[in-house]
């Protein structure tokens, strides 16, 4: 089962068959009820919410797992587009310019790790995806794979 914010996606979704109802995850994951969903999937999505810990909590509330991706803001082409050419990136796991980009939180793995630290929220697995490489991330590897992998993905609960 689907909750999509994007009407045209939704329209995609239904044509292929999939449940999916049109909402917010922001305001909406209230209906569901505590522990309905093994897992919940949150993908590429974290870093564009008003309030993302709110949606955290909401999505740990009703999954026994979640499984988490984030485009990762602290990867090396990132930083180095920042420092040498002044100016935020665009490359293929953050295809928007500064103006049109849904992105409000400005996320790297080592914040997620940290955040689910902090919060006493279990981290399952992390994994750093470059490419078509993956690897584990772990704390003893943390800095390095921050700064290595496009894309951070979490299992936590």
């Amino acid at each position: 089962r689907g909750l999509e914010l994007n009407q045209n996606n939704v329209q995609e979704c239904i044509y292929k068959g999939l449940p999916v109802i049109q909402g917010n995850a922001e305001t909406e994951l209230y209906q569901f009820p505590k522990q309905s969903f093994d897992y919940v999937v949150l993908s590429q999505t974290l870093q564009a919410f008003y309030q993302p810990d709110k949606v955290l909590r909401e999505l740990l509330r009703i999954g026994k797992s979640v499984i988490v991706s984030i485009p990762n803001f602290g990867y090396w082409k990132v930083r180095t587009s920042l420092l040498f050419f002044g100016k935020m990136p665009v490359t293929k796991t953050l295809p928007n310019t500064w103006f049109n980009t849904p992105n409000l939180h400005m996320c790297t793995i080592k914040d997620l790790f940290n955040y689910c630290e902090d919060q006493n929220i279990m981290i399952k697995k992390v994994i750093g995806v470059n490419e078509n490489k993956i690897s584990i991330i772990k704390k003893n590897n943390l800095e390095v794979k921050n700064l290595f992998s496009k894309l951070g993905v979490f299992l936590i609960g």
